[in-house]
């Protein structure tokens, strides 16, 4: 039986062109003709329990009727060989089965990862990029319309079904403006026409809509998404009128993380604003939200002077663990992004599934910092190991946290019930308090005065 093939060998495969060689010329320029069309959509791979691949994909032909095409790949011996079928009339080494290689086989390696479901460029969405806008005020003020009686709304709402809407992006926004009992589109442009009523013209307020077209520039939504690509121009049309809105691709490859972005930062700040925000239902899966009541931490003790860090927290139920969520902050620069936000605002990841987590800065960046000093962020995987010194440090700078311990209070946790023995310390007076971790006296100036002797 031959080995399991590797996404790497698929991709050096298609790169490498063999699988050309399956095709005549003359299906090969249509399916390359297809693939610059923007014709191939919905690619998905995965390496079956045969140990061969399968990549399926939706291709449209000019009248707009999909044909789904399936490639098999496999290898035997050291060569790779493969074969591709359609639903089409032709049903075999097709003009769709060519296109969808050709999507595959393009300058975006990126295209063959995300048919295997995986997220690749999503750095580039979590480092530090939010969508709150900039002068943006999180003080929990009810929303206000605007000063000159315009009102703007913004409706997310997901592609309908149907293959001959399959080009659409799969959540859209649209955005209207309200005068008065009239709706209109909002314009890119910036030069929408009056408003014609029978009792006369409503001149539009274009500062207003400028400001809008700004805000929804500056949170990287582009106009656009309701023209179909050139060779699909003989589709169906979006049910909706006027323009349709999308999240900027070349900054956000992943739609769905920035809709989760949008949900749980920019809707709010545009409600701030005195937007209206309307989600259509199952449009947009919202984000996870850390919960202070469901947090647990533990220091146990191993024995011959060792602790380890046990912590996480629950949302809806579901159990998460401190330590991968600390080097995806690590990654996500968290410390140097948020310093000098205020400790309320929130921070949000990407977890390994796509689920974003949204997380309180200033709890987070205690927990960092201090783990900083301690481990100098050494997240290998397994336990948080400490000393007794840095577990009794870490003890007391997250005094607000609720932390437990496996052992007798017999061997004190806090500072002082560990450093008042050692010779290595000595502390000011006015340092001293009560410990609540084991209620026996302790010092409060871990970070300032201790002073090594």
């Amino acid at each position: 039986m031959e080995s399991r093939i590797r996404k790497e060998e698929i991709g050096e495969f298609l790169r490498q062109g063999e699988w050309r060689r399956l095709f005549d010329g003359g299906v090969l320029a249509r399916g390359a003709k297809a693939a610059r069309g923007k014709q191939v959509s919905q690619v998905r791979a995965e390496i079956l329990e045969t140990g061969d691949a399968e990549i399926v994909a939706l291709v449209a032909d000019k009248a707009g009727v999909n044909h789904e095409a399936i490639v098999a790949i496999w290898r035997e011996g050291k060569t790779i060989l493969c074969d591709a079928g359609c639903s089409c009339s032709v049903g075999v080494n097709c003009e769709h089965a060519a296109a969808a290689l050709e999507y595959l086989a393009g300058k975006n390696e990126a295209r063959l990862e995300v048919a295997f479901g995986e997220t690749p460029h999503a750095e580039k969405m979590t480092q530090g990029q939010n969508l709150r806008l900039e002068d943006d005020q999180i003080d929990g003020e009810k929303s206000v319309p605007d000063e000159s009686g315009v009102q703007f709304v913004i409706r997310i709402q997901s592609r309908p079904e149907g293959e001959r809407l399959a080009w659409l992006p799969e959540v859209y926004a649209s955005v209207r403006v309200l005068y008065g009992d009239h709706e209109v589109d909002l314009v890119p442009a910036g030069n929408a026409p009056p408003i014609v009523t029978p009792s006369g013209k409503i001149h539009r307020n274009r500062i207003s809509e400028m400001e809008a077209l700004k805000i929804l520039y500056a949170i990287d939504l582009v106009p656009g998404a309701e023209q179909a690509p050139q060779s699909l121009r003989k589709l169906d049309s979006p049910t909706q009128e006027g323009t349709l809105w999308a999240p900027d691709r070349k900054k956000w490859p992943h739609a769905n993380f920035y809709w989760q972005r949008f949900h749980h930062e920019a809707a709010p700040s545009l409600q701030r604003r005195g937007w209206q925000v309307e989600f259509a239902q199952q449009s947009v899966v919202k984000p996870l939200v850390f919960r202070t009541e469901t947090w647990r931490a533990e220091i146990v003790d191993e024995g011959r002077g060792w602790f380890h860090l046990s912590a996480g927290f629950e949302i809806d139920g579901e159990k998460f663990e401190l330590q991968p969520i600390l080097a995806a902050l690590v990654e996500n620069r968290f410390l140097e992004v948020t310093e000098g936000m205020a400790e309320d605002q929130e921070f949000m990841i990407f977890l390994p599934d796509g689920r974003g987590l949204a997380l309180p800065v200033g709890r987070f960046r205690k927990i960092l910092i201090m783990l900083k000093q301690l481990t100098e962020f050494n997240f290998t995987g397994g336990p948080i190991k400490l000393g007794k010194v840095d577990a009794a440090l870490l003890a007391e700078e997250s005094r607000g946290l609720k932390w437990k311990r496996r052992r007798s209070s017999k061997n004190c946790l806090c500072a002082w019930g560990i450093l008042k023995k050692s010779k290595r310390w000595r502390f000011p007076m006015a340092c001293w308090r009560t410990c609540a971790i084991t209620s026996c006296k302790a010092f409060t100036g871990c970070s300032f005065c201790v002073v090594s002797v």
